[in-house]
């Protein structure tokens, strides 16, 4: 070798050897950690990319294997936590009647079956799980319409899911299909019988379709299968009350507002059976009731309303109306009430 001549050095990546064995144990790391998609470089999925040109066709299908199945499960886990019925804690108020899954969450489900189904691609029910969560999100937005496509695909690739029957059912009650509601919720109801939410809704497809009795027996058994939430003995009470069973209807709505007392329409319902029965100091405190727990509440706020003009005592119901107004500036029964109020007070103020 001359001196004043010069080796180039490439850099060249260290061969971790045929088996990947520096980078497998790393992969199978970030899956028990449940690193499955996240930290970006980091995640079980990641690492499972680089594996691909570094190991043998073994060692790529045992690691294929095992991620597939953490993604599977994470995304099902998910499913579960959303289907369970949330019990409150003895003496706890209760907020509300489900555990609440925000659309990111449902997406962020949808997204691990979506890996999971690129690990087996033939997979039906993984793929009825993804479109069943992408749905849901959906749903969770208010965005019924778009949801049916999602939704009716997952019951045809996967007629045993509960869930997804059940939020097909959701669409069909949000279009006014009743029908359609009932069959779904149905299938959803007798593939998950101790699952509330079917039976819940199924009740509120009977009653639309006038079949009280079946409405009736559905929220019997949401009552039994949920006895320290509210929400059936509402309903229950609310058909009691179109079916003229006025007592009924008042232990129900009873027993709702004992396990949740600020239940908002467990005392509104109250408010208005003391109304009708002419008990307008009881039915003023409930009204007052299902305000407090819901100050948007303009269905309660337009009964006192009337209430207080009963009373002869303008200015309160007056004071309820602007309220309602404020919230609902184009509520019809409240510009309607509000105007023929001012034209009895000889006012001219405009609402």
């Amino acid at each position: 070798m001359r001196w004043g001549a010069f080796t180039i050095l490439l850099a060249v990546p260290l061969l971790l050897g045929s088996d990947g064995a520096a980078l497998r144990p790393s992969v199978e790391k970030a899956i028990s950690q449940g690193k499955l998609l996240q930290p970006p470089g980091e995640s079980a999925w990641d690492l499972y990319q680089k594996l691909q040109s570094q190991a043998n066709n073994q060692e790529k299908e045992q690691v294929r294997t095992a991620l597939a199945a953490a993604l599977e499960k994470t995304g099902q886990q998910s499913i579960l936590e959303y289907m369970r019925l949330r019990e409150p804690a003895p003496g706890e108020a209760l907020k509300v009647v489900e555990t609440v899954f925000t659309p990111d969450e449902f997406r962020r489900a949808a997204e691990m079956f979506g890996r999971a189904l690129e690990l087996r691609p033939k997979d039906a029910k993984l793929r009825a799980r993804q479109r069943f969560c992408e749905g849901r999100a959906l749903i969770a937005e208010g965005k019924y319409s778009e949801a049916w496509a999602p939704l009716n695909e997952a019951v045809k690739l996967d007629p045993t899911a509960a869930y997804a029957h059940n939020a097909l059912g959701l669409v069909y009650l949000n279009r006014g299909r009743w029908s359609e509601a009932a069959h779904n919720l149905q299938k959803a109801a007798q593939l998950a019988p101790n699952w509330v939410y079917p039976h819940h809704n199924l009740g509120l497809a009977y009653m639309e379709l006038q079949r009280f009795g079946d409405a009736e027996r559905e929220w019997v058994l949401a009552g039994l299968l949920a006895s320290r939430h509210p929400f059936p003995h509402v309903n229950l009470g609310v058909l009691y009350l179109k079916m003229g069973r006025r007592q009924e209807a008042e232990r129900e709505f009873r027993h709702a507002a004992q396990v949740d007392p600020e239940n908002p329409a467990a005392n509104h319902n109250l408010g208005l059976l003391f109304q009708l029965q002419n008990q307008l100091d009881q039915a003023e405190i409930h009204y007052r009731k299902a305000i407090a727990g819901d100050p948007k509440n303009v269905s309660s706020r337009i009964n006192l309303a009337a209430l207080y003009h009963t009373r002869g005592n303008s200015g309160k119901a007056e004071q309820e109306l602007r309220a309602v107004l404020q919230t609902d500036p184009h509520n019809e029964p409240a510009l309607h009430m509000l105007a023929e109020l001012l034209k009895e007070s000889k006012k001219t103020t405009p609402p």
